[in-house]
């Protein structure tokens, strides 16, 4: 067997992950607008309301993750070591007011909803925003390869 030249072995490359445009519309984006138009829609952003609110809408749990800049993975962890499951939905029904609470005193929900529910958003504040989310991934992996 012949060992391929550069240019061929080039060739046989491919992307390793797929590109996503982040404008297509997806089921998930959609699901996130509606939450967030919820939450929105909410009468006054305190404890009481946030907590009818998760208990109302137990799998857009998540959805108070990202308000406060928690990835799934970030959320999953903050419920495990405050409230001591990852399980947000069934927690949501059971015990929204600890998920609210936690994610208030650990991530301050209430003052960072207020601050962003109604803003007029730029395209510069979504760039910052993805540029934030690839800074983490990259800074995950720079942390995983000085471990190896």
């Amino acid at each position: 067997m012949a060992i391929p030249g550069y240019d061929e072995y080039v060739a046989t490359l491919s992307r390793l992950t797929e590109h996503v445009d982040p404008t297509t519309p997806t089921a998930e984006a959609a699901a996130i607008k509606i939450a967030a138009e919820s939450l929105a829609a909410l009468g006054s952003i305190d404890l009481a309301a946030l907590e009818q609110w998760t208990r109302d809408n137990p799998q857009a749990v998540p959805i108070l993750g990202l308000a406060v800049g928690l990835s799934q993975e970030k959320l999953k962890n903050a419920l495990k070591q405050h409230i001591g499951t990852t399980g947000w939905v069934t927690a949501a029904r059971e015990r929204p007011g600890e998920i609210v609470a936690m994610l208030d005193a650990q991530f301050g929900l209430v003052e960072s909803l207020i601050a962003q529910i109604g803003r007029t958003y730029s395209f510069g504040d979504v760039l910052v925003a993805r540029a934030g989310r690839f800074k983490t991934d990259l800074q995950s992996a720079a942390r995983y390869k000085n471990l190896i």
